[in-house]
């Protein structure tokens, strides 16, 4: 399958994904661009099966790391490789709510900040640099730069 047919099935996969972020952008397009930018190699089978959204399954973007179908860094490396890392405007998806934020100032994207929620993804505008906290014990929080 070509990266362009990819992309467009999954596009469609998360169609039905609601809200906007306040820069216009799309809480379904933030998924697809943070899984061709932080899991490029990831196959539009694993992505649907581990990833994104589905009629049964609440599956979360983070699964990526945690199936290990990316490299990333984890636990305590993530939280250190996070501190100071987002600057400028960023983006934070709240994955349980479908909730996408534009946050202009990145740099108060602390792990000790987001570690007051679960399911939380932080992400340079750029897609550059990633932090997923999942509030759950023993899995994450996950670090991703490319």
């Amino acid at each position: 399958m070509s990266d362009k047919s990819r992309k467009a099935s999954l596009a469609r996969l998360v169609a039905a994904v609601p809200g906007s972020a306040p820069d216009g952008r799309e809480p379904r397009a933030f998924m697809l661009e943070w899984l061709s930018a932080f899991a490029p190699d990831m196959t539009y089978r694993d992505a649907k099966a581990y990833c994104l959204p589905r009629l049964m399954y609440k599956n979360h973007l983070w699964h990526a790391f945690s199936f290990e179908k990316t490299d990333f860094c984890a636990g305590e490396s993530a939280m250190e490789s996070a501190i100071g890392a987002f600057t400028g405007k960023c983006l934070l998806y709240f994955e349980d709510g479908g909730l996408l934020l534009a946050v202009e100032d990145g740099s108060v994207l602390t792990p000790e900040l987001l570690s007051g929620f679960s399911n939380v993804i932080a992400a340079t505008g750029d897609m550059k640099k990633t932090y997923v906290y999942t509030g759950e014990e023993n899995t994450g929080p996950y670090y991703k730069e490319v």
